[in-house]
């Protein structure tokens, strides 16, 4: 047979694992067999294949997740497209609007059709947000919107066109129904960014303001499998309605480490404005914005917000920006990620707390029902099985007379 094929010892070998674990790669569909007799043996290249990819999970903590999609693409030398098209390109070009469009259809839609909650759901959404104390942020606001208004709405299936007008009335359900900070008016006709910059700060939605928030809806609309993704992909592969997709990325995207980040982000810019980014750094054993899972140089979404940025923030805002970056770089922490430009937007336009994750989940809904979409097209094969490493079966009755087992 050659050495293009293992041994199950060569095998264990080459993965440093036991036989159980080798075979439960099998039993998980992780792994290919070839029988000979009571033999069995394994290909080469696969078994290399996985080494690779076990070691880098065990050298980073993560556990590697490859599903096939179509939606988004990260290189990680930096580079980000939507479908094949950068976003570097489409951003300042392309409305949040029509991107949706263009993650759900891949076809060219300049609005994606209308953004409107139908008037029973809005009522709900409407009275839950006068039910909720006003110290609630944004962020939770939205989550409760989502989980009272929001599962009201109905989606007629689990095509594409279906699936776009849920996604189209939950984002304007959302929107319309957070409480305005400031005294400003919203046009109910107006483009999505617009109608949420007043749920967001005091300061008067100018087209500057509107365009970076726009801009920063854009570059957050999906991300491929982010924590919150993976979460709602889980969902949809039950086929659960879009409504629940969306709670369960947004129970994910709620973690300090996923879209909570950029309000911490925002403090920290806070605090070098006021002390410089070398005292405030110093504090931080772990410091949010910098350094990505996938990219090995900085954000492409970084780099594509930034003038947005730049164009409403102070010159104090500015060099507190480019202070972290200075110091963070000769310290050896990785590049800036998007996370750092999307808190200085939050920095800029004095939202009030929560609202960054606010804006991160009603971004990032255009990029579930896009998920959604081409998970409803299988039936629940997001079934991963685990390999245990735990003790083996024992009797009730032996647990107490073996210290082990009852650990």
């Amino acid at each position: 047979m050659g050495s293009e094929w293992l041994t199950a010892r060569e095998a264990c070998e080459r993965l440093h694992v036991r036989p159980q674990t080798l075979y439960a790669y099998v039993s998980r569909g992780v792994l290919d067999r070839r029988r000979e007799g009571r033999q069995s043996r394994f290909a080469a290249a696969d078994i290399d294949a996985l080494a690779v990819r076990t070691s880098r999970g065990r050298r980073s903590g993560r556990t590697e997740i490859l599903i096939d999609t179509a939606i988004t693409d990260l290189d990680p030398a930096g580079r980000l497209t939507y479908r094949g098209v950068g976003v570097d390109e489409i951003v300042g070009q392309w409305p949040f609007e029509r991107t949706a469009a263009w993650l759900w259809s891949g076809e060219d839609d300049p609005t994606g059709g209308p953004w409107a909650a139908p008037s029973e759901v809005a009522s709900v959404a409407h009275a839950v947000q006068d039910a909720i104390p006003r110290s609630a942020t944004a962020a939770q606001r939205v989550r409760a919107t989502v989980a009272s208004a929001g599962t009201l709405l109905v989606q007629e299936g689990r095509d594409a066109e279906a699936v776009a007008a849920c996604a189209r009335q939950l984002v304007a359900t959302i929107v319309d129904g957070l409480p305005s900070v400031g005294k400003g008016r919203r046009d109910p006709e107006g483009s999505i960014a617009s109608r949420l910059w007043p749920a967001l700060s005091a300061q008067p939605a100018t087209p500057a303001r509107v365009a970076a928030l726009d801009a920063a809806l854009v570059l957050l609309a999906d991300h491929e499998l982010a924590a919150s993704t993976l979460a709602a992909r889980v969902a949809a592969s039950t086929w659960a309605a879009l409504p629940q997709v969306v709670l369960a990325g947004l129970g994910a995207l709620s973690g300090p480490l996923h879209g909570a980040n950029a309000d911490a982000v925002s403090q920290l810019l806070a605090g070098a404005e006021r002390l410089g980014a070398r005292v405030v750094l110093r504090q931080h054993r772990f410091v949010p914005g910098f350094g990505h899972a996938v990219y090995r140089t900085v954000d492409p979404r970084f780099v594509a917000l930034m003038p947005f940025v730049e164009g409403m923030a102070s010159a104090a805002l500015v060099d507190a920006i480019d202070g972290m970056r200075r110091v963070s770089a000769a310290a050896g922490v990785p590049p800036a990620n998007v996370d750092l430009a999307f808190g200085a937007l939050a920095r800029a336009g004095r939202w009030k707390p929560g609202a960054a994750e606010a804006v991160f989940a009603v971004a990032r809904i255009a990029g579930w029902a896009a998920h959604a979409i081409e998970e409803y097209q299988h039936r629940l094969r997001l079934r991963p099985r685990a390999v245990y490493v735990g003790n083996r079966w024992t009797s009730p009755a032996s647990v107490g007379r073996n210290p082990q087992a009852s650990k």
